[in-house]
């Protein structure tokens, strides 16, 4: 079969197995995917009109694995979807019973009754939404939306997208069935992985991949605030929405029949792009899982903690490049600007599309917020650009800054952020190659951007705004473009630490006294705005300096710093200084 099994819209966060700790809830409860398991009764703000549904109770993790080895037991892989089949089909599967349907498109929670359970080829259920309920103001467009998407796979749902109604006149069959349902949606959402399909090995899988990735799940579970946990939470997030989206598009394929006729380019694009994202994604989780390798890729839990997820793949044997485009939902008026001729790739985040990429690569990123993770050891020679208002295609970079060490790396178009204050890393960091930046916005961190020797940095049109220490840093012996650019409100009057005389501000250039011209910062400078930055807007940083103010040409003459003035109209207004101290 294939990938029979799905992950619930909610994503619940724990479920117990044990029949008699199944308790009434809300069907709301686990929008947010919280730790909402350990329900009472109800949440405190139930949906209007929802009716209960049956829940679990968070077992602990000896008890969650007993409970489902005693399911798999000694199954190899390749036989664990057909021994979940078996074990359902044990169940009493009556009929007629309500449920939630957590539709997908649109995003809604739908009562409907349960015709039919079909067990075979998908598990699924035959549907029908209940006359009397209530769509909301907008009821006639929106259930005209829902008809539209189970008409497409013939009023089947998938089974585990399903939440069964407490029925006051339930013999206990009901509950029963309840707690399969919630066994197997927490093992599609934690536990099974898309390359188990295919995995022929003979090891037993409760004990190779089971234990592993639930003892996975329990570690970030009890360490939440970890930059691990903060990782995994991303990573199976993802898993689970590509997951849900390749079964179900699979659905609507055998619904239809697999007709030649219903399956557009473009779908044939979607639900390959899916399944490669998700055989991306269970690599990252089985990186996760070996604690070994977990502790060695995550510096011991270190904010600037990485995985091996961008490191230097080079070009591809064939030297072809890719247009990856990473959006929620692949359009057909994203590709017609393109090339007849362009190879697209679609991906729902940033992380999943480098980590697909190849030098000449081009990414492009339509209005969302996205982590900066795959960016914070970049060395693949790529360009990324953001579509549409610059504003709106935001790369946060509070918990990992932007490490950049490619050969050639092009970013237009794009906002990066970093809000925590407390945050002693760059928003962005260039260490090597070459790097140009363009119509981007930096905000926040303790710097904007800094520049390491040897690199070399080029940004056009640009502003960064709201460092607290300086929103250029560029270390001795790197060469530095600024054209067309602005930085604003930069510097806090925070003294640096370990300096006496620190000083903040716009730009901070760091050098030593050195006659070795190839040692020197070079910069270019072209019509730039230095506006309202605290101590200085540029600030040269030498070990044996006097602090002093320094007029527009002793900057430009200054023995240990190459500057190439092209016409500027604004360097003159800007305050210009030297500190004896380092940053």
């Amino acid at each position: 079969m294939e990938g029979d099994g799905d992950n619930s819209f909610a994503k619940p966060e724990d479920c117990s197995l044990n029949d008699e700790t199944i308790v009434n809830s809300s069907a709301s409860t686990n929008e947010e995917g919280n730790e909402s398991m350990q329900c009472d009764v109800t949440p405190e703000k139930p949906i209007v009109g929802t009716p209960n549904i049956y829940q679990l109770v968070s077992p602990s993790f000896d008890d969650h694995f007993n409970e489902l080895s005693s399911i798999l037991t000694f199954h190899k892989p390749f036989e664990i979807e057909d021994r979940l089949i078996e074990f359902l089909e044990s169940k009493p599967l009556r009929c007629d019973w309500n449920a939630v349907w957590r539709c997908e498109n649109p995003e809604v929670d739908i009562l409907v009754k349960v015709v039919k359970i079909h067990t075979r080829k998908f598990m699924t259920a035959s549907i029908k939404i209940h006359d009397c309920f209530d769509f909301g103001d907008d009821s006639e467009k929106l259930r005209q939306q829902v008809h539209e998407y189970i008409q497409a796979t013939n009023n089947k749902v998938l089974l585990l997208d399903l939440y069964p109604v407490c029925s006051d006149n339930d013999d206990g069959h009901l509950r029963e069935l309840a707690s399969a349902i919630e066994q197997f949606r927490f093992f599609y959402d934690y536990v099974w992985r898309v390359t188990d399909e295919e995995d022929n090995d003979e090891c037993v899988y409760a004990t190779r991949s089971l234990h592993p990735r639930l003892k996975l799940y329990y570690e970030m579970k009890m360490n939440a605030t970890s930059v691990d946990a903060k990782k995994y939470t991303e990573v199976i997030n993802e898993y689970q929405t590509v997951y849900r989206e390749l079964l179900r598009r699979r659905l609507a394929l055998v619904e239809n029949d697999g007709s030649d006729s219903e399956l557009s380019e473009l779908d044939l694009i979607e639900i390959t792009n899916l399944y490669e994202c998700l055989v991306r994604l269970s690599q990252t989780l089985s990186v996760m899982e070996t604690p070994a390798l977990r502790m060695l890729f995550s510096c011991g839990g270190t904010k600037s903690a990485t995985y091996p997820s961008c490191e230097a793949r080079g070009a591809r044997s064939d030297r072809s490049t890719v247009t990856h485009i990473v959006c929620d939902k692949l359009k057909a008026y994203m590709v017609q600007s393109l090339p007849s001729d362009t190879e697209i790739m679609h991906h729902k985040s940033l992380d999943a599309a480098l980590q697909s990429s190849f030098d000449g690569d081009d990414v492009m990123l339509y209005p969302g917020t996205y982590s900066s993770w795959a960016l914070s050891n970049m060395h693949q020679s790529i360009s990324i650009k953001g579509v549409g208002e610059t504003a709106l295609v935001i790369i946060d970079t509070e918990d990992i800054p932007v490490e950049i060490s490619s050969y050639k790396f092009v970013m237009e178009n794009v906002m990066l952020t970093c809000d925590s204050s407390a945050s002693s890393e760059p928003v962005l960091g260039v260490k090597r190659g070459t790097s140009e930046l363009r119509r981007c916005m930096l905000q926040g961190g303790t710097v904007g951007i800094l520049a390491h020797s040897p690199c070399s940095l080029i940004i056009k049109n640009c502003s960064i705004q709201g460092a607290t220490k300086a929103g250029l840093l560029i270390k001795q012996g790197c060469s530095v473009e600024l054209t067309d650019s602005t930085i604003v409100q930069c510097g806090s009057g925070q003294q640096l630490k370990g300096a006496d005389q620190a000083r903040t501000g716009g730009i901070m250039i760091e050098m030593n006294d050195t006659n070795n011209g190839d040692e020197k910062a070079r910069i270019s400078w072209k019509n730039n705005k230095m506006i309202e930055n605290y101590d200085y807007d540029i600030c040269l940083i030498s070990d044996d300096a006097t602090e002093r103010v320094m007029t527009c040409q002793q900057f430009l003459n200054y023995p240990q710093l190459n500057v190439d003035l092209a016409q500027d109209n604004y360097l003159k207004e800007h305050k210009i200084g030297i500190v004896g101290s380092r940053l």
